[in-house]
């Protein structure tokens, strides 16, 4: 979904990001294909926080290239793990309309959230209508297609793995467990952090946390892609349809 790096001190405008918690110790080698895109989104984002508003869509844009290109390049290490057959497609699915209905039942709920979202309204900041559709093409790519990929590939395929290898060592490290064999109390912590990485630290927690449910029950990390892509995809058309810049 969409994070907010401004929780780990850095200032940038929220968009779908992860943490800099994987550079946070020495990089393994192995780690690089899963770490390397959430950490250039991270960077993008760091860098979008200095520019004035204004430069948003320039900047964006430039982002979701750069982490396309190294995303497309890291992909062999882990495109295998993305296979998906009916059942998990079909699950995947599920829990991504699962994961919409969720998001927004508790976002009508009032609670503290952990900061806020640039809210930038394209109908509004962007005057040529040839410019706003495709720098709206270019956000609904960013938000429903390279976003549940490098998410999914570093929260739940590395992430979990590391996380439940930290909790109970195993031979080979992470590495030697199976995509969707984690701990559960891996789960707990990953998605504890994933919600805290959000303005909406409550529905990130339960939405993360349903991942890596669907993630054990399916051993298929293309079954995650799947949901986060799907309750992305929806929650981009209840902003365009509701102008709910707010979760932009």
């Amino acid at each position: 979904m969409l994070a907010n790096p401004s929780r780990f001190g850095l200032a940038c405008p929220a968009d779908v990001v992860g943490t800099p918690i994987a550079i946070a110790f020495p990089m393994q080698k192995s780690m690089v294909p899963w770490v390397l895109p959430m950490a250039l989104f991270v960077v993008g984002n760091v860098l979008e926080g200095k520019l004035p508003t204004s430069a948003y869509p320039v900047a964006y844009s430039a982002k979701v290239l750069l982490v396309l290109i190294a995303t497309i390049a890291c992909g062999r290490a882990w495109k295998a793990d993305l296979k998906l057959d009916r059942r998990s497609t079909g699950l995947g699915l599920l829990a991504g309309l699962i994961g919409i209905v969720a998001w927004l039942a508790i976002e009508s709920i009032p609670y503290p959230h952990l900061g806020a979202r640039t809210a930038f309204d394209p109908f509004t900041r962007i005057g040529d209508p040839i410019v706003r559709t495709a720098f709206l093409g270019i956000r609904f790519l960013g938000l429903a297609m390279l976003v549940p990929v490098i998410e999914e590939v570093f929260w739940r395929g590395f992430g979990l793995r590391f996380a439940s290898d930290v909790v109970k060592p195993v031979e080979g490290g992470w590495r030697g467990l199976a995509i969707g064999s984690h701990a559960h109390i891996a789960n707990l912590v990953v998605s504890v952090v994933f919600g805290l990485a959000h303005p909406e630290w409550l529905a990130g927690t339960v939405f993360a946390f349903g991942m890596g449910v669907l993630l054990g029950g399916t051993r298929s990390l293309g079954a995650c892609v799947v949901a986060h892509a799907t309750t992305n995809l929806l929650l981009g058309c209840w902003v365009i349809f509701r102008s709910a810049w707010a979760l932009w």
